[in-house]
């Protein structure tokens, strides 16, 4: 016969008062909570169930996880007392702990079965928790006396090795002895070699010092030679640039004295030009002599032509040969030659 699946809705968001009916003593009903609002994970570590009867006893069991529900198989206790009993199922990963909303179970009275069975408190967490304690203190004590057999098989082996050890001493000693013997010829033949090595190193060494200080004359007197090549060379160069510096020094003179005679030549027809220039203005302007050829200077122009200007309505009775007669009218002035 196949349990009785019983579907249950509870929230881990908000509570929606779920609630299932049973009868009372039945152990072969599953109730199959559906979690809505949450996807259980698939490496959840725990599933627990709590139920409070109306008595106040209460139970604390395991869950199981089956394709995303939570399924829970009531046990003797779980359908004990006829009335509400209120539940949360309670979801542990590690130490992350996640409860749902309380949920009610309605248990009606079972009329067939009443055999007066006492409804009381159930944990079998904890009573499974007593039973894991229980047999890890067997192991543990079944542990501690392998540890003492093996201890006691350890302490006869480790005799056997410190007895094998002083052997092994003794005859590392005698081997310590012959290798120190070994190692003092070996050690005074190195020496010896390094001796030699050094010496012949010492006459490769100067060899190689003679070739290279030859090797360094010959480059030096190369060198030198060059160098005076390059210096006979530099000499004719030279003179020769002293020679045209010279001839440049040469013509750089008698330009200069040229150019001084130009200058000076300059300098005399100049002066010669001003003063002719002074002489002409001299017999040009003269305020003394009348002349076709000469001029007035300003001066005794102004003069003159303000000795020789009337301005008057009617003609003067009196005016100068070349005088100037300006009439003058009542909005106009105008000129008349006397």
């Amino acid at each position: 016969m196949a349990a009785l699946q019983q579907p249950i809705r509870v929230r881990l968001q908000h509570d929606i008062l779920a609630s299932v009916d049973a009868v009372q003593y039945d152990t072969y009903r599953e109730f199959h909570f559906i979690i809505d609002d949450y996807e259980i994970p698939e490496d959840i570590t725990d599933i627990r169930i709590f139920i409070e009867k109306p008595s106040g006893n209460s139970l604390y069991n395991f869950g199981k996880l089956i394709n995303g529900e939570v399924v829970y198989q009531p046990t003797p206790q779980t359908l004990a007392e006829v009335g509400t009993s209120k539940g949360q199922v309670q979801l542990i990963k590690n130490n992350a702990v996640l409860t749902s909303f309380p949920f009610n179970i309605e248990v009606q009275k079972n009329l067939v079965d009443d055999d007066g069975f006492t409804s009381g408190k159930e944990f079998l967490i904890y009573d499974e928790l007593v039973k894991s304690m229980q047999q890890h203190d067997l192991e543990i004590q079944k542990t501690n006396e392998q540890i003492k057999e093996q201890e006691a098989a350890r302490v006869e082996v480790e005799k056997s090795r410190v007895a094998a050890e002083n052997d092994r001493v003794s005859a590392e000693n005698v081997r310590v002895k012959a290798d120190k013997a070994r190692d003092d010829a070996e050690n005074l033949r190195k020496s010896q070699e390094t001796t030699r090595q050094n010496q012949e190193a010492d006459r490769v060494k100067k060899d190689q010092e003679r070739e290279a200080a030859e090797t360094t004359r010959k480059s030096n007197e190369s060198a030198r030679q060059t160098a005076e090549d390059n210096r006979e060379s530099n000499e004719s160069s030279r003179q020769t640039a002293e020679q045209k510096r010279v001839e440049a020094e040469i013509k750089r003179e008698s330009d200069c004295k040229t150019a001084i005679k130009n200058c000076d030549d300059a300098v005399s027809r100049v002066d010669q030009t001003i003063q002719e220039v002074n002489e002409w203005k001299d017999n040009v302007v003269n305020d003394n002599v009348v002349s076709d050829l000469g001029t007035y200077s300003s001066t005794k122009i102004m003069t003159l032509f303000e000795n020789q200007t009337i301005a008057s309505v009617s003609e003067p009775e009196e005016q100068h040969v070349g005088a100037l007669w300006f009439v003058v009218e009542e909005d106009t002035t105008t000129a008349s030659e006397g």
